[in-house]
């Protein structure tokens, strides 16, 4: 399951510890070097001798959220030998960086978060405005020598919206600059995207139904586009 997060660049970390014998064991991975930035998306438990669970309040919620671990050992009917006291555990911890200021990443994280959960449309709105704020930042940012930060605002709002900054503008600046534009099939899918998004937001739901396969398409070029323009914002700034 952690492999679907890789194209995000996330890292898988190993840890290992021991558990005991119906008996709860605590282990905080920022105390063990996992960054405090870090957002969790998968942990996995290998246990050596007996079982591991992780434990939890009584709200039901299974998403690893924060790096204090509650675990329990234990021995089910069929162990036949005699049941060891105490177990080495590995403990897989898939995980990106994250900043609080960065809402594009963090809702690209939150889509691909979805869909490794088998959330399809849940994946849609959160990808597309991953793209998108990436997008409107860039090409704020290139008009801010040309008017007002509040006419450019308005422009952008109001007559150059999602599809003109994606369609029109993005491909503009980057020939300004004789940079490489993005691939034609790629924004396909992008626009794809957006009308996937306008669909969930007016109808509550995709129209036509997304499948596995088309919804992995539609994530994955939103992971390219955002990378595209932090390609472009690197090739501006070195020149």
């Amino acid at each position: 399951m952690f492999t679907v997060f890789y194209p995000l660049g996330a890292k898988t970390t190993l840890f290992r510890t021991k558990i005991f014998l119906n008996t709860e064991t605590r282990f905080d991975l920022y105390a063990e070097g996992l960054p405090e930035n870090a957002v969790i998306l998968d942990i996995n438990f290998t246990p050596y001798d007996m079982f591991c669970v992780e434990m939890s309040g009584n709200s039901r919620r299974q998403r690893p959220r924060g790096g204090r671990l509650q675990m329990y050992g234990f021995h089910t009917y069929t162990v036949q030998k005699k049941a060891v006291e105490e177990s080495k555990v590995d403990i897989a911890v898939t995980w990106v960086e994250s900043s609080i200021d960065n809402i594009a990443w963090d809702n690209l994280v939150s889509a691909f978060d979805a869909y490794a959960d088998g959330n399809i449309e849940d994946a849609v709105v959160p990808s597309n405005v991953a793209v998108e704020a990436k997008i409107y930042r860039y090409v704020e940012s290139s008009f801010h020598r040309i008017a007002s930060a509040e006419r450019i605002r308005d422009f952008l709002e109001s007559a150059a919206t999602y599809s003109y900054q994606l369609n029109v503008l993005l491909p503009f600046l980057a020939r300004v600059v004789d940079l490489p534009i993005l691939n034609d099939e790629i924004r396909g899918f992008l626009n794809a995207l957006r009308e996937a998004r306008n669909s969930v937001a007016h109808k509550a739901r995709c129209d036509p139904t997304l499948t596995k396969e088309r919804a992995g398409e539609l994530i994955t070029a939103a992971l390219f586009g955002f990378r595209y323009v932090d390609y472009l914002q690197v090739r501006k700034a070195s020149r």
